[in-house]
């Protein structure tokens, strides 16, 4: 679930489905915004609010684009994204110990790989 900057009224919730709806609080009404065939796991916002970023459980992560409902398929990340966080670049993270920077574009700008620290555990939040 996440709160767009920029939509107060709206509340995006991913589902098992693959669905992602806004919830409109107003008229306490919901609707689907698009649909894939994968589990979502994480949602990101970009910082002016105007797209969406969905993680799903085949590792693929979609941009929609709120202005012209228009959904890419952006990024095929190395493992599940949980954690996802969009501020001046992407960010995702998941059970493969890998934290992984992309522009807005989905392309790879940095990786930093944890596999060989014992005492990390996999990804499951970013704040």
């Amino acid at each position: 679930m996440i709160w767009p900057k920029n939509r107060q009224n709206e509340i995006l919730i991913g589902l098992a489905d693959g669905k992602v709806r806004v919830c409109t609080l107003k008229n306490n009404s919901s609707s689907n915004l698009f649909s894939t065939e994968s589990f979502v796991v994480s949602l990101a916002s970009s910082p002016d609010g105007k797209y969406l970023l969905s993680g799903h459980l085949d590792g693929v992560i979609y941009k929609f684009n709120f202005e012209n409902s228009n959904l890419q398929k952006m990024i095929v990340h190395s493992s599940i994204p949980y954690c996802l966080a969009w501020g001046n670049d992407i960010l995702a993270a998941g059970n493969d110990y890998k934290v992984v920077f992309y522009n807005d574009i989905g392309t790879k700008l940095q990786n930093f790989d944890y596999s060989t620290d014992d005492k990390l555990k996999e990804f499951t939040v970013v704040r």
